[in-house]
């Protein structure tokens, strides 16, 4: 019988077979016309996100052997996100978690404060947070930066941080893009959604 093509491994498979994707650590962002539904802004443009902070989820349980990959992939990923001022890790993803995990974890949590931009963590399931708690990264991270869900966090980080900017797409519409010069000759800056919204971009072309 012919070997069965190799697959990559996702939530439910063998977590010693699983390979990481860079799309496995992906930014969230507020779903449309929801108060506290976020989602993946990878080819969801429309989702809101807001300056200062950044919303990420981690795809895969977090074990030891992908911990120090899914550090640097957060790490990376504020880095190509200038103004950072916080960011807030989803895990709801992982059920356990692993010494050498949490090591990774309180890594991460010193290296981005170092660098002055706090990080809180969403949806820690109860073994998850025992086990922070038992290894010393829960010292590290700091049990007021444990929140229920990802939009109590938002509120939290725009309070702590004083954050006003509002929420924006995180792409935008593809019929709004910077001021171009249309046929007719004239340059489109301003507008309306489809929910009345006003918008209007700050810059010309």
């Amino acid at each position: 019988v012919p070997a069965e093509p190799s697959r990559r491994r996702r939530d439910g498979d063998d977590e010693g077979d699983q390979v990481l994707a860079p799309a496995d650590v992906e930014r969230l962002g507020r779903i449309p016309g929801e108060k506290a539904a976020y989602g993946s802004t990878r080819e969801h443009g429309e989702r809101m996100i807001i300056e200062g902070i950044v919303v990420v989820r981690i795809g895969v349980p977090l074990f030891w052997v992908n911990a120090a990959t899914v550090r640097d992939q957060v790490i990376a990923l504020v880095e190509r996100t200038p103004g950072t001022r916080a960011v807030i890790v989803d895990l709801g993803g992982t059920s356990q978690l692993d010494t050498t995990s949490a090591d990774a974890v309180a890594e991460m949590v010193s290296a981005l404060r170092t660098h002055g931009v706090d990080i809180y963590f969403v949806r820690v399931m109860f073994a998850v947070r025992n086990l922070l708690r038992r290894s010393g990264t829960m010292d590290v991270i700091g049990e007021d930066h444990i929140w229920h869900s990802t939009a109590d966090a938002v509120k939290r980080v725009r309070k702590a941080h004083g954050i006003h900017a509002p929420p924006l797409p995180a792409e935008p519409p593809t019929d709004k893009l910077p001021p171009k010069v249309h046929p007719y000759g004239y340059r489109r800056s301003s507008g309306e959604d489809e929910h009345g919204h006003l918008w209007r971009w700050p810059w010309e072309v």
